[in-house]
């Protein structure tokens, strides 16, 4: 009869437990396993570490909940936020270099301009700050074409009555939000 050598056994130094291809180590109920004497959390059926190593707590010291620490992590709060994080002036989703910029305005005019402060205006988005009224039932925003109407870096805030006319009663003093892509 050949001799068969177990799945599971010490080393030759002693030293090691050695588990081979298809060998198991089950730990029953009361066992437990250490990592340099720091207990495996087995509660889950998978190994975890229950202590962090030096390097560890060295990569988060100083970082505040609720906040991100460049080259660090981003830890958050108690209710899963994050208060902060800057993302190099970029719009997810959007080519490189783009930028937002937004405001509150109130119309004084059937046409106004609206200066962004970007250098063009590739898209634009408003809404009712206010409540609508019959003078100033519906809103739209054109960028134009940069170059003449609106200039660049603007974009034109138009209003219409409830009859789809276009607005000329502007004192309900309606705020619009508005956000601004561009360069």
């Amino acid at each position: 009869m050949a001799y068969e050598a177990p799945l599971v056994h010490l080393n030759a130094g002693g030293d090691q437990l050695e588990v081979a291809s298809g060998g198991i180590i089950n730990v029953k109920t009361g066992g437990k396993l250490q990592n340099n004497g720091v207990d495996m959390d087995l509660s889950a059926g998978i190994a975890t570490a229950t202590a962090s190593t030096t390097a560890e707590l060295d990569t988060l010291h100083g970082v505040v909940v609720g906040t991100a620490s460049a080259s660090k992590a981003a830890v958050l709060d108690a209710n899963k936020d994050l208060d902060a994080l800057a993302l190099r002036s970029r719009v997810l989703g959007a080519g490189n270099n783009y930028k937002i910029a937004r405001g509150v305005h109130v119309q004084v005019a059937q046409s106004d301009t609206i200066v962004s402060g970007l250098t063009t205006v590739v898209a634009v988005v408003i809404s009712f700050r206010d409540a609508p009224t019959a003078k100033q039932q519906y809103a739209h925003a054109s960028i134009g074409d940069q170059a003449g109407t609106p200039a660049a870096g603007s974009f034109l805030l138009k209003t219409l009555k409830s009859t789809l006319a276009v607005a000329d009663d502007f004192t309900d003093n309606l705020g619009f939000n508005w956000i601004a892509v561009g360069t």
